[in-house]
């Protein structure tokens, strides 16, 4: 059985190159106001903000930035 290999921009790369990171598998991301938002509904007003601050908490580590989203809150009864 062959070795597992990545095809990276760069060519292929052993898995090896991949676990002692030598390769990096993405490139972070920045989420600012004005690229991303937060749907909610009215009654998960809590919710929504736990979701926020633990998504900046959980991805710092990674190099990824995480700006408040431009929040979006609709009723409870609102099926759309």
């Amino acid at each position: 059985m062959h070795q597992p290999s990545l095809v990276t921009e760069k060519g292929r790369a052993t898995w090896d190159d991949y676990t002692f990171r030598k390769v990096k598998h993405a490139d972070p991301t920045n989420l600012s106001k004005e690229s991303w938002c937060l749907l909610y509904s009215e009654d998960d007003f809590n919710r929504a903000n736990k979701c926020v601050d633990m998504m900046k908490d959980a991805c710092g580590s990674f190099g990824i930035r995480v700006e408040d989203p431009e929040y979006i809150e609709v009723g409870s009864g609102d099926s759309r």
